[in-house]
């Protein structure tokens, strides 16, 4: 009796929780399709989970109709289903309205940049780096919010993420991590210092993926002309504050050194760093 007791007790509590999380049930069948690669019947169970609040559903719904996996592509309803999850505070889906339909006219710009200061304020990377790139737009509806403190927390957020970026956003660690070092290298946005500059390229080369390559390859133009004007004490002082920000061993420095050599006798006319900001 005492076992059953305890079952009925567990069974209780996993009613309870499947209540508490609409549409649970139904988003684990769906992941199950999509493991399958069974995408029109994962949707099925997408529209149904989300239909039944489950925010997470609705983000996926969404990414579901703007990719058009499963279904046609349409972004009206893509929008429609990330609006339902991003009014339930649901951050992942805050941080795509901003950074893929801010141009769209399919939503309130003025609604977007309020989720992504949401997002941002949460510690959301995403968030953190659309509302950077927003907040000297021209196309707000509301006044941009103050710019001053956004490379002061960008700086943690990619310092915090530096040691576990995974590959889908190693990119985007890599250009603020490139746009930090532009800004500290030019005194822009933040206080001229071309050792930290420095330090941040050398975390820049540690995201360096495929993906990224063109980029990585005119920043090395710039920076190979930064590395010979720095003292050896200097570029020593770089990699320990670069490898104490992101809390590891630097392991491309052998790649980033050849970089140095094949890109140090580059004339300066060939900066081409103003379009990276």
């Amino acid at each position: 009796m005492r076992t059953l007791g305890i079952l009925l007790v567990l069974l209780g509590l996993a009613i309870s929780w499947c209540q508490a999380q609409p549409g649970s049930t139904l988003l684990d069948r769906a992941h199950h399709h999509q493991q399958a690669a069974e995408f029109e019947q994962a949707l099925l169970y997408l529209q149904r989970a989300a239909g039944a609040g489950s925010a997470p559903a609705q983000y996926e719904l969404g990414i579901a109709y703007h990719s058009g996996q499963g279904t046609n592509r349409n972004d009206t309803l893509a929008v429609d289903w990330l609006k339902k999850a991003a009014q339930q505070h649901h951050t992942p889906a805050q941080a795509l309205l901003g950074a893929e339909f801010w141009y769209s006219g399919l939503l309130s710009k003025k609604q977007m940049l309020a989720w992504l200061r949401e997002g941002a304020a949460a510690g959301d990377l995403s968030s953190l780096v659309s509302l950077q790139h927003y907040c000297d737009s021209t196309y707000a509806d509301s006044p941009a919010p103050p710019i001053a403190a956004y490379p002061l927390q960008l700086r943690k957020q990619i310092a915090a993420r530096a040691t576990a970026a995974t590959a889908a956003d190693s990119a985007t660690i890599f250009q603020q991590a490139l746009s930090l070092g532009v800004w500290c290298q030019k005194g822009y946005r933040l206080p001229r210092n071309p050792v930290e500059s420095y330090a941040w390229y050398l975390l820049m080369n540690e995201m360096h993926t495929i993906t990224v390559h063109i980029l990585w390859t005119e920043a090395m133009r710039t920076i190979a002309r930064l590395h010979q004007q720095l003292s050896p004490a200097q570029r020593a002082q770089a990699l320990h504050d670069a490898e104490a920000i992101g809390k590891r061993k630097l392991r491309r420095l052998s790649q980033f050194t050849q970089a140095m050599a094949r890109f140090k006798a580059v004339p300066a006319a060939s900066d081409t760093s103003a379009g990276w900001e």
